[in-house]
């Protein structure tokens, strides 16, 4: 079994047999307020309006085609999951997609989802870590094997976060006390897994203290890989400009942070079991990739210069979407 991994698209390889296998593809992305935006200044219905990220996140699903979709800054109520559920994702013919459940017990008004097929995957269960600005979602799911009846299958759990952004010192300490949080929990829960963490990581480098809780956690059987092994000082360094993931844009407007792509923030790291592949989950490394960066975009946005390893319209949508890949 493998697991093909991309920054924005992450696929995994399952298989019941030895001769078996299939693939699940995950995206991760940053929606950039998926709310009505009330009470933000610069982010309001006229910036950031609802309509327009609907067809823009349909541009980018659809181009994509993930099984699983793990999203973060999504409107902390049902009316906005199953908005993106029924307005970008389930729609021209398409029915089998469905969201986990939603959580908000640590009052953001912003929260995290995913969207999985449902022809491909089934939800387990879900668990949730409280933090003081957001809950991380885990959502464990188990692959519909064509063994299933006799209760051969693969699980997976797919969790996400949001860590509390900035570059102050009181910002990275409170990112490292939310990895905390989550290591924590994870031990707690027992046995080690089939884990994936992704989101908005808002880490400026590989040296801060919440990226190290993860990648080297005390207990080696709970650590995560980053599947690229680029560790680095991310932040502003022209020799990550192929990672880069934020921001699209070179000037601010409404939303949109400025400054063009310069940062590592949306991360993908898998657990030791699939790292290795003995719990028939592997990540192939190779397929790692945030869309739309074709390592060009240095402090540039993600259409200037023209941007030829996705098709325009894609690359338009990721421009007017988000100010994330």
């Amino acid at each position: 079994m493998r697991l093909k991994c991309f920054l924005l698209l992450t696929i995994i390889s399952l298989s019941t047999s030895l001769f078996a296998q299939d693939t699940i593809r995950m995206m991760q992305y940053n929606l950039m307020y998926y709310t009505d935006n009330s009470g933000i200044s610069d982010c309001n219905p006229t910036t950031n309006n609802l309509a327009g990220k609907d067809e823009n996140i349909k541009t980018i699903f659809q181009y994509v085609k993930p099984d699983v979709f793990c999203v973060c800054e999504m409107g902390s109520s049902m009316t906005y999951v199953n908005r993106l559920l029924n307005n970008a994702i389930n729609v021209d013919g398409i029915d089998y997609y469905r969201n986990g459940p939603l959580t908000n017990y640590s009052g953001g008004s912003i929260a995290n989802m995913i969207y999985y097929d449902s022809r491909k995957l089934t939800l387990y269960d879900n668990y949730y870590v409280t933090t003081s600005y957001r809950d991380i979602n885990g959502y464990k799911m188990y692959y519909n094997s064509t063994d299933l009846e006799h209760g051969d299958t693969v699980f997976v759990t797919f969790w996400i976060m949001h860590l509390k952004a900035g570059s102050s010192d009181a910002n990275a300490a409170a990112r490292y006390v939310q990895t905390q949080r989550l290591m924590s929990r994870l031990e707690a829960m027992g046995a080690p897994d089939n884990y994936v963490v992704s989101g908005d990581f808002n880490v400026y480098g590989a040296s801060e203290n919440c990226y190290q809780e993860l990648v080297n956690y005390s207990n080696s059987f709970y650590r995560f890989y980053d599947p690229i092994d680029r560790p680095g000082e991310w932040n502003n360094n022209g020799q990550f400009a192929d990672i880069h993931t934020q921001s699209t844009h070179t000037e601010s407007t409404g939303c949109f942070s400025t400054g063009g792509m310069d940062d590592r923030f949306d991360i993908i790291l898998v657990s030791p079991y699939i790292n290795y592949g003995s719990q028939r989950v592997k990540v192939l490394p190779e397929t790692y990739h945030a869309l739309g960066q074709d390592g060009n975009r240095f402090n540039k946005s993600i259409i200037y210069p023209a941007n030829n390893s996705i098709p325009s319209a894609v690359a338009q949508a990721l421009y007017n979407q988000a100010d994330h890949l």
